[in-house]
């Protein structure tokens, strides 16, 4: 009885730390469960309960659901989806995040994100030139840092559920939905 345990203890634990299963196709790269070093691809990019010890840098769209990133560099469009990011955050495109948790700086060179039921830490925004930057904070979004817009002229739009905790330095808040009160 004690063999067999320890023979199932064994096959969790492999299971737990078992490679991801990552298919490189034309224009993409899709990974699922597991862990991998690090993810440098060009095209489009799909992370499924992956999680990348290293650096995650993607010229083109990153996907990712359920996923642990440590740093991210990505140069297009970023959806993530139940995240966790460990380290610093380079975005250039659009990114919105839901119910996804950074731990670091999250720098976005973006005319526009959003963010709903997320947490972060400080945020620089830097739209592309002669673009107003806008930050989209819904669903008890939580800002833990300051927000940073340069140049200044950013909107901010803060539902009631969502609160940030730092200073906000060049852009307006503006309360949208249901009153911050509280």
């Amino acid at each position: 009885m004690l063999f067999m345990k320890r023979k199932l203890y064994l096959g969790v634990l492999m299971a737990v730390f078992a490679h991801a299963e990552c298919t490189k196709s034309y224009g993409g790269l899709s990974c699922g469960a597991g862990v991998v070093d690090s993810v440098h691809d060009v095209g489009n990019v799909t992370l499924t309960g992956t999680t990348v010890k290293n650096t995650t840098t993607v010229s083109g769209q990153l996907t990712a659901s359920q996923a642990m990133l440590n740093a991210l560099v990505v140069n297009g469009k970023v959806q993530l989806t139940e995240t966790d990011v460990k380290g610093k955050s380079n975005i250039r495109g659009f990114m919105q995040a839901d119910k996804t948790t950074f731990h670091n700086v999250l720098n976005l060179h973006a005319n526009e994100a959003e963010f709903v039921s997320s947490t972060t830490q400080a945020i620089h925004m830097k739209p592309t030139e002669g673009s107003a930057a806008k930050l989209h904070l819904s669903g008890s979004t939580i800002v833990q840092g300051n927000v940073d817009f340069k140049p200044a002229g950013g909107v901010i739009l803060l539902d009631g559920g969502s609160k940030i905790m730092g200073k906000v330095v060049g852009a307006t808040v503006k309360q949208v939905g249901e009153s911050n009160a509280g």
